[in-house]
């Protein structure tokens, strides 16, 4: 992984962290995130006519990906009715990373240096360490389906990045993908959710135009890293949005820190230097 790369991945992260904090504020999750799919949708749509459709060797992952992206979204749906956020983002956003390097090593039989794994470890701890208060009143249920969510999350980041390979055209599969999945969220919220759907779209789309663009180029930007450099390195990294994040909270939203967060934010930022480190030392 060259330093070009790596510094892609983090600004694909800042600009993660920054969609986020725009719609986190939301009363109805459902809705954002179904406003965010229209306005996806609508903008692949006016880039279709500009690339190609995956080809043969990257089909089967690209239909593999919508169907985890469905997967995805009910088991996000029933995590944030029976379990608090506080718990079930932490759980799903850090444990993911782990599973993915755990699947790198024992599937495809990558070798991951023992600093790579401190880094990891550190990121992941530092994510999980957010849901600690929340982890006092869990359940068993919740915490097995925001497990559940993150093999779905870690399944996911696999076959999108050996589909983007396959495809040898990142560009065009990240479009075709956003397209498809967001459009098949977009008409269940119409079908099912009009009667609501309809007026918060009009005075939601805006902020659904910010967060759509932000959230594609985001995952573009890492669908095309996954070219170029180890999917655990990647998938790790990525999740340093939640380090920007919270800087995001405390300095520009102004929001009450506490020891929790400032921990989060140390064993994260450590991770990531880590790994870079760990590039370094074992070029890839």
């Amino acid at each position: 992984m060259t330093l070009s790369i790596f510094i892609l991945i983090m600004i694909a992260a800042i600009i993660h962290a920054g969609w986020n904090s725009l719609i986190k504020g939301s009363d109805d999750k459902f809705m954002s995130t179904a406003t965010l799919s229209l306005m996806t949708a609508g903008i692949m749509l006016l880039l279709l006519p500009f690339v190609t459709f995956p080809n043969h060797a990257a089909l089967p992952y690209f239909i593999m990906s919508v169907l985890l992206q469905i997967i995805y979204y009910i088991l996000l749906a029933q995590t944030y009715k029976i379990t608090d956020i506080g718990l079930s983002y932490p759980i799903m956003r850090g444990t993911a990373p782990l599973l993915v390097a755990l699947l790198s090593r024992l599937i495809w039989g990558e070798i991951i240096p023992p600093l790579s794994w401190l880094g990891i470890l550190l990121i992941v701890g530092g994510i999980l360490w957010l849901g600690y208060s929340s982890f006092k009143t869990a359940t068993i249920t919740g915490i097995f389906i925001s497990l559940a969510n993150a093999s779905v999350i870690a399944i996911y980041t696999i076959n999108d990045a050996l589909g983007v390979r396959a495809s040898e055209d990142a560009i065009s599969y990240s479009i075709w993908l956003f397209f498809i999945s967001t459009s098949m969220i977009a008409l269940w919220a119409f079908k099912y959710r009009h009667q609501r759907f309809i007026p918060y779209i009009s005075k939601h789309w805006k902020s659904g135009v910010i967060a759509a663009v932000g959230s594609s180029l985001s995952y573009g930007i890492i669908l095309w890293t996954m070219q170029h450099a180890p999917i655990y390195l990647v998938s790790a990294l990525r999740e340093t949005s939640i380090f920007f994040v919270i800087m995001i909270a405390i300095f520009i939203l102004k929001e009450p820190t506490n020891g929790i967060r400032i921990t989060s934010a140390f064993l994260i930022v450590s991770g990531a230097i880590i790994l870079r480190l760990s590039i370094s030392i074992n070029p890839l």
